[in-house]
């Protein structure tokens, strides 16, 4: 069973169980684009092409093999998919996570973007061993909303 966890930035919070983490990401995803806030996207698994390909996936309403298809056989209905993507104002980060790589990571986002994000997605990112120390650096890096999805 998997978990998504809505935080308002006045501390009001709703969790969602899933059955798996992927859905949980993807309800997160889904819950980032359709805010139409400016979203920091933190995830340590998966790439950054994965991440728009899913995020094309959600907005468009394609499936994801099918927008790889495109990607290889339609180049012009591809170029479609990728104009719905340029609305969308959300920063994915992907990688290892250290106790210090979310601060960092809204620290550059911040100065970036001369604000920190509305909206803080941490995907898969706190363990038992992190969450304290992460949370903290959040509290003190920015006035975000915030998901959480964990496993």
């Amino acid at each position: 069973m998997a978990t998504c966890t809505f935080t308002t930035n006045s501390g009001q919070s709703r969790t969602s169980r899933l059955r798996t983490v992927e859905s949980a990401s993807i309800l997160a995803k889904r819950v980032a684009i359709r805010s139409e806030m400016e979203t920091l996207y933190i995830c340590p698994q998966g790439s950054s092409y994965n991440f728009s390909l899913t995020l094309a996936a959600c907005v468009t309403g394609i499936p994801e093999v099918e927008i790889e298809r495109l990607r290889c056989a339609d180049r012009p209905r591809f170029a479609q998919v990728v104009a719905a993507l340029r609305g969308v104002e959300v920063t994915g980060s992907f990688g290892p996570v250290t106790s210090t790589t979310v601060g960092d990571e809204l620290a550059a986002y911040a100065e970036l973007h001369n604000e920190p994000p509305a909206l803080l997605v941490l995907d898969r990112v706190l363990t038992s061993d992190n969450e304290s120390e992460i949370l903290e650096q959040v509290a003190q890096g920015s006035r975000s909303h915030l998901i959480t999805v964990s496993d």
